[in-house]
């Protein structure tokens, strides 16, 4: 049996894979492997649900969160569009 934490763990990194796989960030052959960018989004969807962001103030943060998380060379955006 999961307690409440595991379960919004797991909610949580099928949101960051989701998000991952929506944007296609990894496609653009960023240096970020794959695993390296699904862990820096589940920080981020961890960072946004503490906030109780939803809709567009968390896909906004999110962008934020990536634009300052990721390396430098890539583009301010976080590489959407």
């Amino acid at each position: 049996m999961m307690d409440a934490f595991q379960v919004e763990s797991v909610c949580t990194w099928s949101a960051a894979e989701q998000w991952e796989e929506t944007h296609g960030l990894c496609k653009r052959n960023y240096r970020v492997g794959k695993e390296q960018l699904v862990s820096l989004l589940y920080l981020g969807h961890l960072a946004a649900s503490d906030r109780r962001l939803k809709g567009e103030e968390h896909r906004a943060f999110m962008i934020e969160w990536l634009a300052r998380h990721l390396p430098e060379d890539l583009p301010q955006n976080g590489g959407l569009a």
